[in-house]
């Protein structure tokens, strides 16, 4: 039962019982005669009240009901209305929500997209600073092959070919050949290799990015010095065939710029330790450091100093996420009083 329903039942139910005591009384009796014989008459006063109280317990009974009916009425109008709204909110929100997924997958598979394409972009040009790398260790055997041969042809010609000669450049014919085999075999393992973790020795690594990157160096008169203790192995489990990535987008960043600011006596430097839980490798160069407005955006996709036909501006920014993401590891770099020293730190297995 609710609550303007009991009050109303009390207010009837006090008013009955008023009413009882009033007849109780005979007040009624008293009213009628005193009225009809126009004679005073002092009512008792007790009676009166009772009578009167009864008709305000009614009339207020009754007006408490209809205030507290309208009242009712009013929330159960504003509870449907609030109702109502919830619900209207409630499916606004499930549509955002829904639109929200459908956003996020877009957004996601555009990363995906995008991820894909500076890959692959990467890879070609990978692909190119490794034809170039081929053509520099080529470039010197080659030109030496020519030079004999034409030599030989030019002395047999002459009839001034004697057989201790022909030995003699016969064998640093072959030897070129040899060379140029062994570089063959150098840059197809290092890109058939399977890309997947291995337990590797460090150093062995590195001496594959740096064959790779020898003979650009030498050709452009730029000195290569390394730190390395080849006597104590450092084994740690990595991607094959990354950090030698990694190694070679870094030297190829500092061989390009101490050509372009045209450095006396250029070199880079190469230094591998260790600590208590990672392996630390350093490559410094001496072209003066990276000025204070680049530093801060050179890992940047995209983002490079040289113009379209010798940068894309990926290669940092792929060895960034070679270093962070695949080997769990980081990439920084600040200047010293001579140069970039980029820093490679990663976790001993």
């Amino acid at each position: 039962m609710t609550k303007n329903k009991k009050d109303l039942t009390l207010g009837i139910i006090l008013y009955f019982i008023l009413l009882g005591i009033t007849l109780y009384f005979n007040a009624f009796d008293v009213i009628v005669k005193t009225m009809a014989e126009h004679e005073e008459y002092q009512l008792d006063e007790f009676v009166l009240a009772l009578v009167l109280l009864s008709v305000f317990g009614l009339w207020y009974s009754y007006r408490r009901y209809f205030e507290v009916n309208c009242i009712q009425n009013k929330l159960k109008h504003l509870n449907e209305s609030l109702e109502k709204q919830v619900e209207e909110k409630t499916k606004e929100l499930e549509t955002l929500n829904q639109n929200l997924e459908i956003k996020i997958k877009e957004e996601v598979e555009k990363n995906i997209q995008k991820e894909l394409l500076i890959f692959e972009q990467s890879k070609m040009a990978s692909m190119g600073a490794m034809i170039g790398h081929i053509a520099h260790q080529w470039r010197q055997p080659l030109s030496m092959i020519s030079t004999a041969a034409s030599g030989i042809k030019l002395k047999q010609e002459c009839d001034i070919l004697n057989k201790e000669e022909l030995t003699h450049t016969m064998n640093k014919v072959v030897q070129n050949v040899e060379y140029l085999s062994n570089t063959i075999d150098t840059f197809r393992n290092f890109l058939k290799e399977d890309k997947e973790y291995k337990i590797v020795v460090i150093q062995e690594r590195i001496d594959i990015a740096l064959k790779i990157t020898d003979m650009v160096l030498k050709d452009h008169s730029i000195k290569l010095h390394t730190n390395i203790d080849y006597e104590n192995p450092i084994q740690t489990k990595l991607v094959v065939g990354e950090l030698e990535e990694v190694i070679i987008n870094i030297i190829n960043n500092a061989k390009d710029i101490l050509i372009e600011k045209k450095i006396r006596d250029p070199w880079i430097k190469l230094e591998l330790k260790t600590d208590e839980n990672n392996i630390l490798l350093t490559i410094e160069d001496n072209a003066g450091g990276i000025s204070d407005d680049i530093l801060p955006h050179i890992f940047d996709e995209y983002f490079t100093t040289k113009n379209d036909e010798k940068g894309t501006g990926l290669g940092l920014y792929m060895s960034h996420q070679i270093i962070h993401k695949s080997l769990k590891g980081e990439l920084s770099v600040h200047n010293t009083q001579n140069g970039a020293k980029f820093i490679i730190r990663l976790p001993i297995s």
